[in-house]
């Protein structure tokens, strides 16, 4: 019978499904999320969301872009490169859930002297935990608003 031939075996931390001689780690590695040209994709868990679009606009447009987009939903930029920013919503304190306090990146690369794929990922981190959101869909359609409205 097929259940005399599965065995589930826990080894440290790593739980291992044995069928038919061949093993299989049931967590096997996490692809990352590679968008084709012109198209936006995404990666979502409980605590993380990624999303990377490619844009019609330099990375000095969009850095611009992305500080007034974070700034508008109550961000504080920590970490600014020429092509990274990361920012931070602060924690704030509610009657029975507090919200703020997540962790906000989005990475830029040049695709050429027009075009950048830009990638917004939110984290969710522990304090504040239930209370808070995943803003990246929502930072991008900011960041494209903003563009869009100095055109």
């Amino acid at each position: 019978m097929l259940s005399k031939k599965l065995k589930i075996v826990s080894i440290s931390l790593t739980t291992i499904l044995l069928a038919a001689g061949a093993t299989t780690p049931l967590h096997a590695g996490k692809a990352k999320v590679k968008p084709t040209s012109s198209e936006s994709s995404e990666k979502e868990t409980k605590r993380l969301k990624v999303v990377v679009e490619e844009l019609a606009y330099s990375v000095d447009e969009l850095q611009i872009a992305s500080k007034q987009a974070l700034v508008a939903i109550g961000c504080k930029i920590k970490k600014e490169q020429p092509d990274f920013i990361e920012a931070k919503r602060p924690n704030k304190i509610g009657v029975a859930v507090g919200s703020g306090g997540e962790i906000l990146k989005i990475n830029f690369k040049i695709i050429d002297e027009n075009n950048t794929e830009i990638t917004v990922a939110t984290k969710k981190t522990m304090a504040g935990y239930v209370g808070q959101r995943l803003w990246s869909e929502e930072l991008l359609e900011n960041i494209k608003t903003i563009l869009s409205e100095k055109e």
